[in-house]
Order: C-alpha cells, then sequence, then structure tokens
C-alpha cells in the first residue's frame, strides 16, 4: 500500500524559515524538499528533519513544484513553502481526509454516492512583520494544496502559479499560518524576485500595458489596500502593507517597459 501522503517544498536559501516549516508536519509519510541552489543551511536542516532533499535548477515556480510533485510517491500530496506553518488544526483535518474509511478501502464515492474530492482547500492566514493580520481583504485566502498525486498539476507560470485539478475540490477546518515577510530585508528582496518574474511572464505573453498610467493610479491602489480593503484596522503593519501593495504593480510594469526598451 502506498503511504497517505506525501509534503512537497521547493526552497532556496530558507534556512531561517525552513525548520519550523517541516517540525509541523514531520507526522506525514514522507517529505520532499527541490531546493534551486541554496548557499546556507537550508539542505543540512532539511536533511536532519528526514527531508529527501534533490537539487533541481530553479525553472519558475510553477514549473519547480511539479518537479516536487512528481518525486512524490504517495497517494496524496500536501504542497507547502517554506515560510508556510500547518497548525495543529489543520493537521487533524488533513490525516481525517487521507484517513478516511473511503480513503483506506479504496473507494471512488462517499455514502451519498458523490465522487470523493481530488483536491482540498483551506485557510490560509497572513502574518506580516511577526503579525497576524486579523483583517484586511488579503489576510486570508484559501489556496487548494491538498491534492491527489494523479489528479493535479501546477500551472508552468514563472510566479503567482496556480493549481489545476482534475475533479471535484472541496473545503476542510483548519488554517496554515503565512509568514511571508518576517523583515524588512526579507521582504525586498522578495518583492524584488518577484516583480521581475512578473514582468517577465507579461512580457512573454506581450502585454502592452502602460508604466505611465500604472504609475498615476497609485494613490488609488493605495486607497483599495488601506481603506477599501480594510488593513486600516491592522495598525501601523496594515498602514506599512498598504504602502508597499500599493507599488507592487507600478514597479512590475516599469519594469516591463524597460525589457520592452532592451529587447527591442
Amino acid at each position: 500500500m502506498l503511504p497517505n501522503l506525501s509534503v512537497v517544498v521547493i526552497t532556496r536559501n530558507e534556512a531561517s524559515r525552513i525548520k519550523a516549516c517541516l517540525e509541523a508536519v514531520r507526522w506525514a509519510d514522507e517529505i520532499i524538499v527541490v531546493d534551486s541552489g541554496s548557499t546556507d543551511e537550508t539542505v543540512q536542516i532539511a536533511t536532519n528533519l528526514g527531508a529527501r532533499v534533490v537539487h533541481h535548477d530553479f525553472a519558475g515556480y510553477g514549473a519547480q513544484k511539479n518537479v516536487a510533485v512528481n518525486l512524490a510517491t504517495a497517494s496524496w500530496v500536501l504542497s507547502i513553502d517554506a515560510d508556510e506553518i500547518v497548525t495543529e488544526a489543520l493537521s487533524i483535518s488533513i490525516r481525517r481526509v487521507i484517513m478516511s474509511p473511503e480513503e483506506l478501502t479504496g473507494k471512488k464515492h462517499n455514502s451519498s454516492g458523490e465522487i470523493l474530492p481530488a483536491a482540498y482547500r483551506f485557510r490560509r492566514r497572513f502574518v506580516f512583520l511577526g503579525k497576524v493580520f486579523r483583517h484586511g481583504s488579503d489576510s486570508v485566502d484559501h489556496p487548494i494544496r491538498l491534492f491527489r498525486r494523479t489528479k493535479a498539476r501546477f500551472s508552468d507560470d514563472l510566479v503567482h502559479e496556480s493549481l489545476i485539478v482534475d475533479g471535484p475540490i472541496a473545503e476542510i477546518d483548519g488554517e496554515m499560518l503565512h509568514h511571508s515577510y518576517e523583515t524588512l530585508s526579507q521582504y525586498f528582496q522578495k518583492f524584488d524576485r518577484y516583480t521581475d518574474l512578473a514582468a517577465e511572464q507579461l512580457f512573454a505573453k506581450n502585454s502592452r500595458r502602460n508604466s505611465l498610467l500604472t504609475a498615476l493610479l497609485q494613490p488609488l491602489y493605495f486607497v483599495r489596500h488601506y481603506i477599501l480593503g480594510g488593513h486600516i484596522l491592522n495598525g501601523w503593519h496594515g498602514f506599512i502593507w498598504s504602502i508597499f501593495s500599493s507599488w507592487y504593480p507600478v514597479v512590475k510594469i516599469a519594469k516591463l517597459e524597460a525589457l520592452r526598451r532592451s529587447r527591442r
């Protein structure tokens, strides 16, 4: 019988966060880490925690995650990032799904005759500079991260990849904490990397977005995040997050314009 759950993670220089991430899922049958050339202690930490670590040059977030999924051997896969922590409540919900009587007996339908889900989504709570956001339009999302290995794959997008699922999708209880930015330095490193990849992706699609118009809209982006989006209720952290978020599309389109000019 195949193991029930493979946890897959992609990494690069995540030594400060990978331990907490992997310790929260040590109960899984296997943990696979696909590393794209860490120069810190990421690989050693992951190995010490029992993970199978494989090197693969970075090929975009979607493609990199597909490499990890293809290495999995369990019937179910949980895909998480190094800055995410699975809570105990979510762990219980995941185990309940993969260890259900229907799963253990190989059934394809539940007692009501409905096809069993091919994937599950759950809550992901945003944590910014150590503060758990309880308010705001983007303080919580519901990504699809738990799926049958043979029923899903990631899109090939360089950044902001999505999961393509062949079958029904349901939701389970519990939440995951997303410690995306622990320091301002970490934020700006990720901001630079993500805007680079987003600009490349738009360039490949021959996007004609206007950089001047996008820059002029920056104040409106701030209002959308801070006032309309509700981050005013998150205090100082919400204010800073709204400022940074409002500049993301501006920098992304400015980099797109730079690519257009350099590759004429």
